[in-house]
Formats: C-alpha cells, sequence, structure tokens
C-alpha cells in the first residue's frame, strides 16, 4: 500500500513538474495569424507547423510557418491587371519616330491613361477585398505567380516568422 502510495506521489509531482515548463505552441500562435488576415478575404492562413523556440527568461520567441490558402478563383487582370502598359514611357525606338510634339504629347498622354486605369482598377479590387495593411504582404507572398490567375484552393508557403510571447493568467500573448 505505501509503494502505491508513493508511486501515485511521483506521478503526480511529476506532472506538476512538466506542466511548470509550459512554452507556447503554434497553436497559441494560430488565432493571433488568423486575426491579421481576416483583413484579407482572398486567403486564409493554414497548415501551421512550429519551426522552433528559444526561451528567453521573461518571454519565449516562436517560429512558425504556415500557407495561404486561396479561397476564390482570382482572375490575372483583377490581382495584376493585365492591362498595365509595358512601357509608362515611350521606348527610345518610338521617341525619335514620333517628330511632332503634339503627336508625342498624345502618345505619353495615351499612356498616362491606360497606366492610371490600370492602377484605379487594382486599387478597387485590393480595397474590395484586403485591407490595405495586409495588402502587401499579399502581394508579396503570391508574386511569384504574376500574371496568372489565382486559383481556388491553392496554397502559397509562408516564410518562417516569429512572434515574441509572454505567459499571462489567460495564456501566452504577444508581447
Amino acid at each position: 500500500m505505501f509503494r502505491k502510495i508513493m508511486l501515485v506521489g511521483l506521478l503526480v509531482s511529476t506532472a506538476l513538474m512538466t506542466g511548470c515548463s509550459s512554452k507556447p505552441e503554434v497553436g497559441d500562435v494560430e488565432p493571433i495569424v488568423k486575426s491579421l488576415w481576416s483583413q484579407c478575404n482572398l486567403v486564409r492562413p493554414t497548415d501551421f507547423k512550429k519551426a522552433n523556440g528559444v526561451d528567453q527568461g521573461n518571454s519565449y520567441e516562436i517560429s512558425y510557418s504556415y500557407k495561404l490558402e486561396v479561397t476564390r478563383d482570382i482572375a490575372a487582370e483583377d490581382i495584376w491587371d493585365s492591362t498595365f502598359p509595358k512601357e509608362q514611357r515611350l521606348s527610345r525606338d518610338e521617341y525619335p519616330q514620333i517628330t511632332d510634339g503634339l503627336e508625342r504629347v498624345k502618345k505619353e498622354q495615351e499612356l498616362n491613361a491606360t497606366r492610371n486605369a490600370a492602377i484605379a482598377h487594382w486599387d478597387r479590387f485590393i480595397k474590395e477585398n484586403c485591407a490595405p495593411p495586409i495588402a502587401e504582404k499579399f502581394i508579396e507572398i503570391v508574386s511569384d505567380k504574376r500574371g496568372a490567375p489565382l486559383k481556388k484552393g491553392e496554397k502559397f508557403n509562408v516564410d518562417v516568422a516569429s512572434l515574441t510571447m509572454v505567459e499571462s493568467e489567460k495564456g501566452w500573448i504577444p508581447q
């Protein structure tokens, strides 16, 4: 009987000591990242993985990666705006050929009008679908598909990021 009590006591104390050394896990980071990306209805974060962690005494730095999944089909002209002129100015070849100053001005105005329409279209699309601070990160992440449509379910790797967290009464929170 005494051995059983000792064994139970040893198991309980081991469990308590293990519980005291808790570290934030990817599950502590996930709601923070999901909240950030909730400002963009074009994608959602998935497939979270913890890459590393460093105990810094009063805080803990957790490194993690995840994927962004496209939530709906996005046409190439909406995201990249294929109507954007490749040349924003007259090329070196075109410039000498247009000798008339008025003709040159008209050509440059056409290019500017096309460029401005493309920028306005893209701005409107982004503002309707993705808040400006997160929109830049979205474009950066999906930029390897530049010029192509994005398909629903397509996933993009997000490089390892890190977050410093502190333990509060209610669990781990960002510092």
